[in-house]
């Protein structure tokens, strides 16, 4: 009978030493086995490539969006060698030109060969702050643990400073005027009063505090309707 595989001789109950010696079959089946064996080598060569192709596809994408992520960052980010010469810097950092440091104007070249003698590469971070025309910038310094270059990262806070010079500003005004003010919980209840407070009624804040205002304030001879309209 003629056989196309190994699978066929064993499912006829044959083995090799059946046929005869000089059997052209044996050598074909050799042949045919040998060839089997390759291309089951070759498909799983084919799949580890395939398999090896993919993780480097999801390498290479999250090393891209690794790499993406600064340019991205709308802060800027700077990275000086230890003697304050400038490294790298993303789009946002290199938008900056001029700073105003301490009362003194410098180009960005010049600020970090500044400040670099300033910071302290012992400490997690080191942090300054400097403006760059109509902007307040934080600047956090680390040093990275080889100690070969450090990493700047810079963080726009001109709205919170701001906020917290009016709050200043306002904070000074509560304080030095001539009204008094009263600060309550929302169950009414003293949190905080002012020097115009103590002035107009001799209670200070420790006596009031935690009280409500009509507690202390309001007597029998309080006019009914005043305490209404309160």
């Amino acid at each position: 009978p003629w056989f196309g595989s190994m699978e066929q001789v064993i499912s006829n109950n044959l083995t090799l030493s059946d046929f005869s010696f000089h059997d052209p079959m044996i050598d074909l089946l050799h042949v045919i086995k040998t060839t089997e064996i390759a291309t089951n080598d070759l498909i799983q060569l084919l799949n580890t490539l395939s398999k090896q192709k993919k993780e480097l596809k999801n390498a290479y994408k999250e090393i891209y969006d690794t790499a993406l992520f600064p340019t991205e960052n709308p802060d800027p980010l700077i990275r000086i060698s230890l003697s304050g010469d400038l490294l790298k810097t993303n789009p946002a950092a290199e938008g900056l030109t001029n700073f105003v440091y301490e009362n003194q104007t410098y180009t960005m070249v010049e600020l970090f060969k500044n400040v670099v003698n300033k910071i302290d590469t012992s400490t997690e971070r080191w942090i300054f702050e400097a403006i760059s025309g109509d902007k307040i910038f934080s600047f956090v310094c680390k040093a990275t643990k080889n100690k070969e270059y450090i990493n700047i990262y810079g963080r726009n806070v001109t709205k919170a400073k701001r906020d917290q010079q009016e709050l200043e500003r306002l904070s000074l005004i509560i304080h030095e005027t001539q009204n008094a003010v009263i600060i309550t919980d929302p169950k009414g209840k003293v949190e905080w009063v002012n020097n115009a407070f103590y002035k107009v009624t001799g209670f200070t804040l420790d006596e009031i505090k935690g009280k409500t205002p009509g507690s202390v304030l309001q007597g029998n001879e309080t006019n009914s309707e005043t305490v209404q309209y309160m």
